[in-house]
């Protein structure tokens, strides 16, 4: 029995051992364990911890909050270590700064830092400043499941009722986390002042207020006779309609004044400030709606959250008149882009099982077969231990690893198959043989790759764990197929295999004639060898500059095809919450009459309910009556033949046409296939005056508006609405018994209202407010409001103006800041162009029409900066791995060039992607962040085929074999196997090449294995000859004594 060494030994030791069918049997079990148990989400998850701080300081300027409580708060939470950036806003009386943490970051300890350092400077903060509110944003508070209860015969606020019950029954469910409500109104108990009887009893909003907060029931102490203790409680809780009417606000002449005497008092709903509507397509239109907004548990499988909300749902009763519609389900989603991913695992599966079966024969491809789902077991079953999720971007990484793993089983089962062919030894002995020979290059080959993929675990930002299962799953598919190479597939050809030897094929013949006859003639003739290197190395050059010439567009990630996108609608500031209705309304009626288009739910006044692009995009700011919101759901892919990319490019224009009666600006925004942005383009312009600031932002609204292909432009520069400015004159205050003070209390509760304290009522699950307010006429014009009477202390009561003027003026400008800059925005989408090249082509523009002056800038953020960072930390991924590449190599050859030639094969696939995007170029197909992914996953793939090739030289060259004999064996017996995983790396990568998103992967792998495999052939061995024909003979008789060799003994020419 022959000694092949250590690895022979393993493979000797499992090939008879009954463990090894036990082991398989094993990975089979955890492999099907693992799909059932692992939770599944559409994307992985990114967490991003964010959150907003809001200061009020009621009756400061803009200015003084910027100055006082803005730019102190952000000099303490910008040392915190891990915030990345600080988004501030200041507006009068208000200041909100949106914190953002790097991505990663742990929440809790992050909300925990920022609350104590916010409360531990708070003497940093004016005296009338409240204390900061802290709200938190999580990727976890993200709703998965949206159920809307839409009715045209409810009001807002039975469906709002109807919606807490539903909430109430969902809220126990497993994994089921925050539920929030959308839409609908509050109920309260309205007391509509009459002005007439006020002014006659000579009673006040501040009076009547007073006196209904003071029904309030309160603890009051305790008695106690140091044995027993009382608690005491004060006050007269109101516990009905009839209380709140009956409720004494004042004093006449010894009489008490009922409420109900100068007021009427009746249950109704809250102000209308929003609107909420469903309309589906065909089915009804404009309904009444309440959205119930479910989050899941962090950690919790969506799919299994999203069934049992809607199993739980479709137990409830609703009553008659009330449809339940459901909104976002991204359980489904997830489950619907996770089965769809595994059809294209197992379509890939089978087309590289029928490979071989066509190139090996039906045994050798059901023992390489055999490696595919093994390995694929292993991965999922070490992702599930390690808490990953089953999401796209881990099914894309095993199809991405499918052409790879099973190159291991393919170099095993190729040589078992020649060495059956000629060999005579017993069965078992030459398979042992046979793994023994390629046993340590295999290794050295699988490591290269696992060292490929491995840097792209540092790459920074929101891509950073998007990407994340590639560079974490890749290598562990490549270990587990390394390890069935080594101990399954020797054990399965035992048993699978024919040993007997065979008559090679003619046709075989044939082509390894062609090619022993073509490599001998570039061999023997170095002249020609020269020419043939040269044209290689000018044709690299070509393909290298074909970017440059744009003939290579790159894009950070092209459009998927979603099934839903958002329309937002902005009306000019101060615009009416009707007239907004009416502009909605509009651009729905557009939207309805398209088939594509399932249904829309309508937030006029407030934003739809969030999505993690809308969270980022910070979409929880639009509350304003002149913002309107529509979420619009489209069939499903399957039941139309346009993408949603191109739906919302056909419609933009009908859907702005439809605002344009109403002035109102219409933005769509589509779903993003990666990590979202703020803006697709995003100017942020810098500068200290603001003026100056301004004209520079209209400077670059105006050239990115002019860009082909950019749509949606929009600014913070814009007019700001007209206020009206109460101003109270404090020597006729005086004079007729006015307080400045009540003046402004009375001036706000005839325009808004004002809550004074609540009322239990038995029917209602909360306290119920009770708002006083007078009719809708006091709010319809100035002229009404000066006529208001308010309480005096020498004259009864004083029309306000008398005491007050009226100054109207321009709502100043929020002042926007962002890392501590005052800055201006200018943003805009895209539509059918990369924003690459619109951001270049605007800088240009910038550059020769504008001149900025010193101390102010304009920098480029969005996701022209995310597509910066991605491809700069995918460059320096792939650089820093083929320099780990090298040095493994450099230590396995112990040479210095040897390792260059075999990294020459990176280049030769070069060849073929650049000019195969050049093709691809003109069907709107881009050089994306995911074809750079496949460049990384290509220099792994070609390195390991070359180190195979150049191991066989070098073990020819040390049965002392003549240097060109050496190379044109290794090459003639290398050419199947290479051939075989390059073809099953492309057909593998083919079932994603029409994927939108991961085209650019499939398309980098199908060029460059293609045109690597063909070059390296013969680029291979003419660089391996031409630094090593010096020294070959010494170095491999060195290996072949296994003597040592010291550097200086080895040094290619």
């Amino acid at each position: 029995m022959d000694d092949f060494g250590p690895l022979a030994r393993i493979v000797r030791a499992f090939l008879d051992a009954k463990l090894t069918a036990v082991l398989v049997a094993a990975v089979v079990a955890g492999g099907v364990l693992a799909l059932a148990v692992t939770p599944r989400e559409e994307n992985p998850r990114i967490n991003v911890p964010t959150a907003i701080v809001t200061t009020d300081a009621q009756g400061r300027s803009r200015d003084e909050i910027a100055r006082l409580v803005t730019v102190p708060l952000e000099r303490v939470i910008g040392q915190i270590g891990d915030v990345e950036h600080l988004y501030a806003n200041s507006q009068d009386g208000r200041s909100t700064i949106t914190v953002r943490y790097r991505v990663g970051t742990d929440p809790t300890a992050a909300y925990v830092d920022l609350y104590t350092r916010l409360l531990g400077n708070r003497s940093a903060l004016p005296p009338d400043a409240q204390t900061p509110v802290v709200s938190r944003i999580d990727v976890d508070d993200v709703p998965v499941v949206v159920l809307t209860l839409a009715s045209a015969t409810y009001d807002d606020g039975a469906l709002r009722d109807l919606a807490y019950r539903l909430s109430d029954a969902l809220a126990p469910l497993p994994g089921v986390g925050t539920l929030t409500l959308y839409g609908g109104r509050g109920r309260i108990v309205n007391v509509t002042i009459d002005p007439a009887r006020l002014a006659g009893y000579g009673v006040g909003f501040a009076q009547i207020d007073a006196a209904l907060r003071g029904n309030a029931e309160q603890p009051a102490g305790y008695v106690g006779d140091g044995t027993s203790r009382i608690d005491v409680r004060a006050g007269a809780p109101l516990a009905s309609v009839a209380d709140v009417a009956n409720a004494t606000v004042g004093v006449r002449a010894g009489v008490p004044i009922a409420l109900g005497a100068i007021a009427t008092v009746a249950p109704a709903l809250a102000p209308r400030e929003t609107y909420a509507t469903y309309s589906e397509r065909g089915a009804v239109r404009d309904e009444r709606a309440v959205s119930i907004a479910i989050a899941k548990r962090s950690g919790t499988n969506v799919v299994q959250v999203a069934s049992a909300v809607l199993t739980a749902t479709r137990a409830f009763a609703l009553p008659a008149g009330v449809r339940l519609a459901v909104t976002r389900n991204d359980g489904a989603k997830a489950n619907a882009a996770v089965n769809e991913l595994f059809q294209r695992l197992l379509e890939a599966i089978g087309i590289v099982s029928l490979l071989l079966l066509v190139a090996l024969g039906w045994r050798e491809a059901a023992v390489v077969a055999m490696a595919i789902p093994l390995t694929l077991f292993i991965t999922l079953g070490v992702a599930t231990l390690a808490h990953q999720t089953i999401n796209r971007i881990t099914l894309f990484a095993l199809i991405l690893s499918l052409g790879l793993l099973v190159d291991d089983a393919i170099v095993v089962i190729e040589n078992i198959h020649r060495h059956a062919r000629a060999g005579s030894r017993e069965r078992r002995e030459l398979v042992v043989s046979a793994v023994a020979q390629v046993a340590s290059p295999t290794i050295l080959a699988t490591l290269t790759v696992i060292l490929a993929f491995l840097p792209m675990a540092f790459v920074t930002g929101l891509m950073g764990p998007y990407m994340r299962p590639i560079p974490l799953d890749v290598p562990i598919a490549m270990l587990a197929s390394l390890a069935i190479a080594l101990v399954v597939t020797p054990w399965a050809a035992v048993r699978i295999l024919r040993m007997a030897p065979t008559v090679r094929h003619a046709a075989r013949s044939r082509w390894e004639t062609t090619y022993r006859r073509l490599l001998g003639g570039l061999l023997d003739n170095r002249r020609r060898a020269r020419l043939f290197v040269g044209a290689v190395a000018a044709a690299l050059a070509v393909a290298m500059l074909l970017p440059l010439a744009q003939l290579v567009r790159f894009r950070m990630l092209p459009a998927q095809n979603e099934e839903t996108f958002s329309v937002a609608i902005d009306e000019p500031a101060g615009t009416d919450l009707e007239r907004t209705r009416r502009a909605s309304a509009a651009v729905e009626a557009v939207l309805l009459r398209e088939p594509t288009v399932r249904d829309v739910e309508t937030f006029v006044g407030t934003h739809a309910v969030p999505d993690f692009n809308g969270v980022l995009r910070g979409s929880f700011f639009r509350d304003a009556a002149w913002n309107a919101e529509l979420r619009v759901n489209l069939i499903g892919t399957h039941e139309r033949h346009e993408s949603s990319e191109s739906f919302v490019r056909r419609m933009r224009p009908a859907l702005q046409a439809a605002g344009a009666p109403y002035a109102a600006a219409v933005r769509l925004v589509e779903e993003p296939p990666g990590p979202p942005v703020r803006a697709t383009v995003l100017g942020v312009v810098s500068g200290p005056d603001p003026a100056v600031r301004a004209s520079i932002a209209r400077s670059v609204e105006n050239l990115v508006s002019a860009e082909p292909g950019v749509v949606d432009v929009d600014s913070s520069v814009k007019q700001q609405p007209v206020r009206a400015h109460l101003v109270v004159d404090q020597r006729s205050a005086a004079l007729s018994g006015v307080s400045p003070q009540l003046a402004a209390t009375e001036a706000a509760a005839a325009l808004g209202g004002i809550a004074s304290g609540t009322v239990r009522l038995p029917e209602a699950r909360d306290p119920v407010p009770i708002f006083l307010r007078y009719g809708d006429e006091r709010r319809r014009s100035l002229d009404a409001l000066a006529q208001t009477q308010i309480p005096s202390t020498t004259a009864g009561t004083v029309p306000l103006a008398s005491v007050a003027r009226v100054v109207t003026e321009r709502t100043p400008a929020a002042a926007i800041r962002e890392d501590r800059q005052d800055v201006d925005y200018v943003s805009g989408e895209m539509a059918g162009r990369s924003s690459t090249y619109a951001v270049i082509d605007t800088l240009l523009a910038l550059r020769r029409n504008a001149a900025i002056l010193p101390g102010y800038a304009v920098r480029w953020d969005g996701e022209w900066q995310l597509t910066l960072d991605v491809f700069r930390d995918l460059g320096l991924a792939m650089a820093g791995a083929l320099v780990l590449i090298y040095l493994v190599l450099v230590a396995r050859f112990r040479s210095l060039r040897v390792p260059l030639v075999v990294l020459s094969a990176v280049p030769l696939g070069l060849i073929g992607v650049m000019p195969g995007f050049a093709l691809l170029a003109p069907f709107g197909v881009y050089f994306s962040a995911t074809a750079m992914i496949g460049v990384i996953a290509l220099a792994g793939i070609v390195v390991r085929n070359s180190i195979v090739l150049v191991e066989f030289v070098e073990e020819r060259l040390a049965q002392g074999a003549p240097l060109r004999e050496a190379l044109i064996d290794a090459g003639s017996v290398r050419a199947r196997p290479i051939a075989l995983t390059a073809a099953a790396g492309m057909l593998s990568a083919v079932v994603i090449a029409f994927d939108p998103v991961w085209s650019g992967l499939a398309w980098a792998l199908v060029f460059g294995m293609g045109a690597s495999a063909v070059l390296s052939l013969f680029i291979v061995p003419l660089l391996y000859a031409a630094v090593a024909r010096p020294a070959a003979a010494q170095h491999a008789a060195a290996r072949a004594n296994r003597t040592p060799l010291h550097r200086e003994e080895y040094q290619p020419a």
